[in-house]
């Protein structure tokens, strides 16, 4: 009888089997194995760097070279950088502009402020450096000689404290021709002839010895007192000039003059000291600053007599040989006075000017 063989399995499948499993193996010591990668940082995108600021000194040189006088200002109530330039009488206020603003910006500042005011000839440009310091560019045209120069000698009648309190005397001091420049103690928002703004400083003895509100005090911050002339400023419409009045010990504060004198110089105003002192510091800063200066040959007292004011006036006009500058308060006893030593002789023998036909 035939035997029934078992038959012979194949083991075959062991290789496939043994093939995953070191695949599996593989894999996972290739991946369970290694510690998770990081994760990008982020990397902040910074701005390009800006270049450094050029030399300003450098670019006002080229300024000069080009014809224009360039002149440096005081420092600003802001820490700004001031300058004023003067461009000839015949260059265009447009090139002018367009000169000036393509060098500064060259040295990588930035314009913050460009205004024309045609009507006075005048630019006010402010730019801005990386590190944000300001610079103020104010431009003017240079003035033209004056045709036909009288050769007489020059006076300026200046009448301060106006207007009056009598209506009649406004009338009656209107009808002198010869007096040409006011000195406001208050407001006056249009007149026929050169006004002059008060600017009130500290005295000496303050706060015992009170001018009043809107005194320009020694100890004020930069920006307070720019904002207080700017006030004088706006009791007229179109003012020539600061008249100081007080300010005994303003006038002596190095920090005070300069603001006065800056100022001034950059809205192209004519200051007056009426009393100035040995220890009076205003002159020396209008000097420096580029700022138009006047101080009267000869005041008058608001309490003066008549016949002290016609002694004062005949002694003053006979001792002038070039020109002269005269306060006088607009009272009675000026008016008198004025009438009586005015006569056609007299005026014939002088030219007399605004305070401003002085400076020319």
């Amino acid at each position: 009888m035939p035997r029934n063989r078992k038959k012979k399995r194949s083991n075959l499948w062991i290789v496939p089997a043994a093939g995953l499993v070191l695949l599996a193996a593989l894999a996972l010591r290739h991946f369970a194995g290694r510690p998770p990668k990081p994760a990008w940082p982020e990397i902040p995108r910074s701005q390009a760097p800006r270049p450094a600021t050029g030399d300003i000194q450098s670019l006002l040189g080229t300024l000069a070279d080009l014809g224009f006088a360039v002149r440096s200002l005081s420092t600003g109530p802001d820490s700004s950088r001031n300058f004023l330039i003067h461009i000839p009488a015949g260059y265009p206020l447009v090139q002018a502009n367009l000169m000036v603003t393509r060098l500064v910006l060259s040295q990588n500042y930035t314009t913050s402020r460009s205004l024309e005011n045609r009507k006075k000839q005048r630019l006010d440009l402010s730019f801005l450096s990386s590190d944000s310091q300001a610079l103020n560019i104010t431009v003017l045209k240079k003035r033209t000689p004056a045709e036909n120069v009288s050769r007489l000698p020059r006076i300026a009648l200046a009448l301060y404290f106006w207007p009056p309190e009598k209506p009649s005397l406004a009338q009656q001091f209107g009808r002198i021709p010869q007096i040409k420049t006011l000195v406001l103690n208050g407001s006056l928002r249009s007149a026929d002839r050169e006004v002059f703004c008060t600017a009130v400083l500290e005295p000496k003895g303050y706060p015992k010895n009170d001018p009043g509100p809107g005194t320009i005090l020694v100890d004020e911050a930069s920006g307070k007192i720019k904002d207080k002339l700017d006030d004088a400023l706006k009791t007229t419409a179109e003012p020539a000039g600061l008249f100081l009045w007080q300010g005994s010990r303003a006038v002596e504060d190095a920090r005070v003059a300069d603001l006065l004198a800056s100022y001034c110089s950059r809205n192209q105003l004519i200051l007056i000291e009426p009393y100035p002192s040995p220890q009076s510091l205003v002159k020396r800063s209008a000097l420096e600053n580029s700022c138009l200066y006047a101080a009267p040959d000869l005041v008058i007292d608001a309490k003066a007599s008549a016949n002290s004011c016609i002694s004062l006036l005949k002694n003053q006009l006979a001792k002038t040989k070039t020109g002269a500058l005269i306060l006088v308060p607009a009272t009675e006893n000026v008016l008198k006075a004025v009438t009586r030593v005015l006569t056609a002789e007299a005026v014939s023998r002088y030219e007399f000017v605004a305070v401003s036909g002085l400076q020319q």
